[in-house]
């Protein structure tokens, strides 16, 4: 990078030493003939200033490699106290320092080198990955990778980063396996297809959750995967807060690892769905009353808990959840151990995820299903990923839409089952298959219910307090119960707000009860038709309304007494709410009819 000189700074202060030139031991010091316009001169014209996507201001020094500084920062203004010291054996005082960053943030704002776009880490420009290893780079394209010296391009710094191993080539992925407790194919090519593309973090990915009891190895791997991927003497983020927490940690991570959570506020899951689809933060600048701290950019996530602690259905829809059986005693290491066998693999293995990354770059796009899920981008990795690791790894034949596809159906019932008013739907549906009404016959229908089941729901905490909050509650879940199969629907009758929820997949016995209710209706209108005949050639004259209304029920009551007794002729045993109808049946019909006659000669 080349350097940049701006116009003349006016002239401030001289930087001097004390007035009075006398040391105690009587000898004269030596006094700087330096001025901060000269010392801020020459720092423009022997270093290189540019601003980033965000507009913060930074200072790349000369021979320095990839080392940059934010200006203004800690770690500035010791650089700054250094380079000064050197270069006029003098030591800055009171407000000089900031007075020195004010003016060179300035000009690398406005007379600098122009933008730079800075990523922690890892960043992808012009189809090429880009990997910080701290004093070096890794290079991946299509073609191959390599480790680059002396890179192009800068990586945003910060103080908890380590230095990162320099990947072994002929590397093996594979080897990770020994640190982690995933013994199913499948689970694993999630687990892998995760631990790849965090290093390419151009687009949404989602949470990796491990859950499982004490002793199952959960927290060991993960720490292991921050150090693969972006080690740090911060083995965790600790427990997630707000979003200005949130930001400030995105901010300074490639990954985020949450470990031993129990539960996740509903304000830090939505936090969560903002950093993994790479929405915007925004927050107060430290120390300012208006200025404000843009973060714009996608991270992965990590998380672990021994019971599942995602309650939110749109989190739920964007994680990876792999449930770890307790790791037998036999297998056991000590942990110092485990973590020498880890070091040892460690250039071994990321060599092998550079050399999965580069084939998965030349395959991305290949093999795409017309129909994806909802992490897209994600599924179309995870293919290319999986398809490296086929070509690279011998015997691996999982099929990773296959395995995401039944991971996702785990996290869809799980958000079903972790929302009360997604159960009470799908309650609806089991009998009758559509079920129509307003939000508060919904509510009604739980809140007054004698079933234990149904009455227990209303207990959850996530059960709206008044009917106002079903419909919200539905269109959360919506597409958790369509993906099970339920469909909701509203629409308005009668100035009402109306749902409608539909079991698709009892559609085809839907249709045929619709068919042979058709039917039936068809009969008994016929039916009704001939005995309307029959009634107005007894009576000799047209029927009334109220002649109409008592065949309709003598009719109805046939038809009641008609269903009875062929139950109890198929052997079934009648109740005595059922017997004491067969009788009142019988008695209306002789009633209706005007004849004395035994039950078995009544007419049908």
């Amino acid at each position: 990078m080349s350097s940049h000189t701006t116009a003349t700074v006016p002239k401030t202060e001289t930087l001097s030493t004390d007035n009075n030139s006398e040391a105690q031991n009587g000898k004269t010091k030596k006094k700087s003939a330096a001025t901060t316009d000269h010392i801020i001169k020459r720092l423009v014209a022997e270093n290189t200033l540019f601003y980033d996507q965000y507009g913060e201001s930074w200072l790349l020094p000369k021979n320095a490699g990839s080392g940059i500084y934010k200006i203004g920062s800690k770690k500035f203004n010791r650089w700054l106290g250094g380079t000064v010291f050197d270069t006029y054996d003098f030591i800055l005082k009171n407000n000089q320092p900031k007075d020195i960053a004010n003016a060179l943030a300035g000009i690398a704002l406005y007379k600098g080198a122009g933008k730079k776009h800075l990523e922690v880490r890892s960043q992808l420009v012009d189809d090429v990955l880009w990997y910080d290893l701290g004093d070096s780079a890794v290079r991946a394209d299509k073609s191959g990778w390599e480790i680059v010296e002396q890179p192009p391009i800068l990586f945003r710094p910060y103080e908890h980063q380590e230095k990162q191993v320099r990947p072994s080539k002929n590397g093996d992925i594979q080897a990770l396996r020994q640190f982690v407790n995933i013994n199913s194919d499948e689970d694993w090519a999630l687990f892998l297809a995760f631990t790849v593309s965090a290093f390419i973090p151009t687009f949404p990915q989602p949470v990796l959750v491990l859950t499982g009891s004490q002793g199952a190895g959960k927290t060991t791997p993960m720490r292991m995967l921050k150090k693969l991927i972006d080690p740090s003497v911060l083995p965790s983020n600790g427990s997630p807060s707000d979003q200005e927490e949130m930001s400030r940690m995105a901010d300074r991570h490639l990954v985020l690892f949450f470990d031993n959570l129990s539960s996740l506020p509903n304000k830090v899951s939505d936090v969560l769905c903002k950093l993994i689809t790479g929405d915007g933060f925004s927050r107060r600048t430290k120390f300012t009353d208006d200025d404000e701290t843009i973060f714009v950019s996608k991270r992965a996530v990590m998380m672990n808990g021994i019971n599942s602690f995602i309650t939110r259905a749109d989190l739920l829809d964007r994680a990876i959840i792999l449930d770890i059986k307790r790791i037998a005693e036999d297998k056991r290491l000590p942990e110092d151990e485990l973590w020498r066998k880890f070091e040892t693999e460690r250039p071994k293995i990321l060599g092998g995820i550079f050399d999965v990354i580069s084939k998965a770059m030349s395959l991305y796009g290949f093999s795409v299903p017309e129909k994806l899920p909802r992490m897209a981008d994600f599924a179309k990795w995870g293919i290319a990923i999986n398809e490296a690791l086929k070509q690279l790894s011998d015997n691996w034949q999982v099929d990773f839409m296959s395995a995401y596809e039944r991971n996702i159906d785990r996290q869809n019932d799980e958000a079903i089952q972790s929302n009360p008013v997604a159960i009470a739907a799908k309650l609806l549906v089991e009998d009758s298959i559509v079920w129509e009404g307003t939000a508060t016959d919904f509510f009604d229908k739980f809140q007054d219910s004698k079933n234990s089941e149904r009455y227990y729901l209303t207990r959850h905490i996530m059960w709206p307090r008044d009917p106002s909050g079903i419909g919200r509650a539905l269109v959360r879940a919506e597409t958790n119960l369509k993906r099970a199969g339920i469909s909701i629907s509203h629409y308005r009758e009668d100035n009402r707000r109306m749902i409608r929820i539909f079991d698709e997949t009892r559609r085809a016995e839907y249709e045929e009860n619709q068919r042979l209710a058709n039917k039936r209706l068809t009969e008994e209108q016929q039916r009704f038709a001939e005995e309307r005949q029959k009634e107005q050639e007894r009576l000799g004259r047209e029927l009334t309304k109220d002649d109409e209304q008592r065949l309709q029920n003598r009719l109805s009551n046939e038809e009641k007494l008609r269903q009875l007794r062929a139950k109890r002729k198929s052997g079934e045993v009648l109740n005595t709410y059922e017997n004491d109808l067969v009788k009142q049946l019988e008695a209306n019909i002789k009633l209706v009819l005007g004849e004395k006659l035994e039950p078995e000669q009544i007419p049908f």
